[in-house]
């Protein structure tokens, strides 16, 4: 046991992001909600960039029962950020620092060497790889993760990878994303966003959520779009989330180019996505990377069909055919018919709708994911 019987095991989940996140932010966030206090007490701090001024997660931490605390991060490797993080696990006499990110993973493995009793955790929950940077970052990442004991991947495709580079298969141990489906259910959304967005009561409407950056592959979403609404123009694509910089601009004028800019909604980030899902009819999902992503469980768990490309531990999640539709990265005919199949066959939509819900709650209930981490934590090696 990590620690003695009369305590929880006092964790420290460790978190590099910027402006609202992402998926793993949902899981993090959750968990902490969520944990049996009488197993885990869990500390949870984010590194927050001090030039990021869109910053969101403090606020989605707001009245979640748990200890949360932001570190301003100045640099690549900030001493103060280091000092400010070696207090904070004394202070809170941690046993475990699980990181999420190659930062953290690094601070981490510094903050062992100064508290030699700790015990590290690192989840990978996949690598944005079709940029220099990106592939580096990955490297580098992997390079520290051998270093680590104990480690957690969020599919099967994920730990291959993992285990591809070099790392002892025994260490990775394969925990699923999960979802709580008694909160992501369709009869719940609200009412429908569509006079909010200016789309009409008839259209129909694909949509996708998910942070705007390069691993999301928004040009072949917006490519999609101009080949389905060549044949259906009443169809609109709908995009939720927000990206650095002038990314979402460079997309809304894109889709202009294509002339299909009043059939393109940018809808920037959200917190009502109940309420978005309720107003999709499919999802479609153009990445070229992904770990098990969250929004693919969000979706499915409000019953939409989707259409995805086949990356990383998507089709652990989805199945082919009985959930959704897999295609390859990149295309746009392949996914662009199936989208003007589901959209004129009801039938066909709600025989994957059902399906996906099932494989939800039969396999990737959050419930059953706590219970996992739970047990994973007490039954690390005890702290010195």
């Amino acid at each position: 046991m990590t620690v003695a019987d009369n305590r929880p095991v006092n964790l420290l989940e460790l978190r590099a992001t910027y402006t609202t996140g992402g998926g793993p932010d949902k899981t993090i966030l959750l968990s902490a909600e969520r944990h049996n206090k009488k197993i885990v007490n869990p500390i949870v701090v984010y590194l927050r960039d001090i030039n990021d001024d869109n910053f969101q997660i403090g606020h989605m931490a707001e009245g979640k029962g748990f200890k949360y605390i932001e570190v301003l991060d100045r640099s690549k490797i900030d001493i103060r950020c280091i000092i400010e993080l070696n207090s904070i696990v004394r202070q809170y006499n941690i046993d475990i620092i699980h990181g999420h990110d190659y930062k953290t993973d690094i601070l981490a493995y510094i903050l062992r060497l100064l508290n030699p009793g700790i015990c590290l955790v690192s989840t990978a929950h996949g690598w944005i790889t079709n940029t220099l940077m990106g592939s580096l970052y990955k490297w580098i990442h992997l390079r520290i993760l051998k270093r680590f004991k104990h480690l957690i991947a969020v599919s099967k495709a994920t730990k291959a990878l993992m285990v591809s580079s070099g790392i002892k298969p025994d260490k990775v141990k394969v925990v699923y994303n999960g979802i709580d489906e008694n909160i992501w259910r369709r009869e719940d959304g609200l009412e429908s966003l569509r006079n909010e967005w200016n789309i009409p009561e008839n259209s129909f409407v694909v949509g996708t959520v998910g942070r705007i950056g390069d691993e999301k592959d928004y040009y072949t979403f917006i490519k999609i779009a101009k080949a389905v609404v060549s044949k259906a123009n009443d169809t609109f694509f709908v995009i939720v989330g927000e990206g650095k910089e002038d990314e979402k601009e460079k997309l809304i004028q894109y889709a202009a180019e294509l002339r299909i800019g009043s059939n393109v909604v940018f809808t920037g980030f959200r917190s009502d996505l109940i309420r978005v899902y309720s107003s999709f009819g499919i999802f479609l999902m153009t990445s070229v990377t992904e770990g098990l992503p969250n929004a693919m469980l969000e979706a499915m768990s409000m019953g939409l069909p989707v259409v995805s490309t086949n990356v990383g531990g998507i089709p652990e999640l989805m199945v082919d055919g009985e959930t959704g539709f897999l295609y390859d990265v990149g295309d746009v005919e392949g996914p662009a018919g199936k989208i003007m199949e589901l959209i004129y066959d009801a039938s066909l939509r709600n025989r994957l709708s059902v399906a996906g819900r099932e494989r939800i709650e039969n396999v990737f209930s959050f419930n059953n994911r706590l219970r996992i981490m739970e047990e994973y934590y007490r039954n690390l090696p005890a702290k010195v």
